[in-house]
C-alpha cells in the first residue's frame, strides 16, 4: 500500500511534478487519484496535463468494424475490458461481445474457477482447479517440485490436458474437484495430488470489519480498489462497497 501522504500534500506544484509520471489522463487518475482530484477539485488539471496526449475516441468510434479491430489485441475478455474499456463498454451495449471475443482465452477469477485434469498413459491423473488455465500450465512447467512435473521427469510421458466443468463458483468447483478425484480413483486411477483437494488458492476471508478497517487507511477509493484488492473485490462481492466508503470517509 502507499504511504498516505499528509494533509494538504497536493499543492500546485507537487500535482505537477506528479502528472510528468504519465502519459495519459487515465493513469493519471488510476494511479495518483489524490494528485489527480485535488488537481481537479482545483481547477489545475488542464494545465498540468498538457503534455498529456489525449486519447479519447470521438462519439460514435467505436463501430462495429472498429470493436472488432481492437479486440483481436487481447487475449482474454479482462485484458480487452482493462486496456480498451470504450471498446469493451460499446461491445457489451450493443451484444457484440459474444461475436468479436470468439478467439480469446476463457479465463474466470477468484471466484469462479474450472476444474481440470493430466491424463497419462500409465493410468496416473492429477485433478485440480484454477482460474487461468494457460497462467496455471505455464506455472506448473516452472515448478520443479509440482506433481505432474515431477511425473513427466520421472517417466518422460506427456499427459493430456482435460478441462473437466465450466468456469463455476469456487465452492461448487472445490466440490467437483474432490468429485472428480473421487471417481478417477474409483475407476483405477493412480492419483497424483499430493495434498487434499479443495485448496482455493489466495482466496482470503475477509470480513466487513476488515474491509471497513482497510479503507479508513486508504486516502482515496482508488487507492482502496488498487491496492487493497482483496478487500475490494470482497466489498465488491458481497455488497459493501458503498457502506464501507460511507464509513472509511472515501
Amino acid at each position: 500500500m502507499k504511504t498516505k501522504k499528509p494533509r494538504n500534500y497536493w499543492t500546485k506544484q507537487n500535482c505537477e511534478i506528479e502528472a510528468l509520471k504519465y502519459n495519459r489522463i487515465s493513469d493519471f487518475k488510476r494511479k495518483s487519484g489524490g494528485a489527480y482530484n485535488s488537481a481537479k477539485s482545483n481547477n489545475w488539471l488542464t494545465e498540468i496535463t498538457k503534455h498529456i496526449i489525449s486519447k479519447i475516441k470521438p462519439v460514435g468510434y467505436w463501430s462495429f468494424e472498429n470493436c472488432k479491430k481492437e479486440a483481436l489485441k487481447y487475449n482474454s475478455r479482462t485484458e480487452f475490458k482493462t486496456k480498451s474499456a470504450g471498446a469493451y463498454d460499446s461491445c457489451k451495449e450493443n451484444g457484440w461481445i459474444d461475436i468479436v471475443s470468439g478467439h480469446m482465452i476463457n479465463i474466470g477469477h477468484r471466484y469462479r474457477k474450472c476444474v481440470y485434469s493430466y491424463e497419462f498413459i500409465d493410468n496416473h491423473v492429477y485433478v485440480g482447479i484454477t482460474y487461468n488455465i494457460e497462467r496455471r500450465k505455464h506455472d506448473r512447467e516452472k515448478c520443479k517440485t509440482d506433481s505432474v512435473t515431477k511425473h513427466i521427469k520421472k517417466t518422460g510421458l506427456s499427459p493430456l490436458f482435460r478441462q473437466l466443468t465450466d468456469f463455476i463458483a469456487v465452492d461448487e468447483a472445490v466440490y467437483l474437484e474432490n468429485d472428480y478425484v473421487k471417481r478417477y480413483s474409483k475407476n483405477g486411477w493412480n492419483i497424483l495430488n499430493q495434498s487434499k483437494t479443495g485448496s482455493v488458492g489466495s482466496v482470503r476471508k475477509w470480513t466487513k470489519e476488515k474491509c471497513i478497517a482497510v479503507g479508513k487507511k486508504c486516502e482515496t477509493r482508488t487507492d482502496f480498489c488498487r491496492h487493497t484488492k482483496g478487500a475490494y473485490d470482497a466489498a465488491r462481492r458481497y455488497g459493501w462497497i458503498s457502506e464501507i466508503y460511507l464509513l472509511a470517509g472515501l
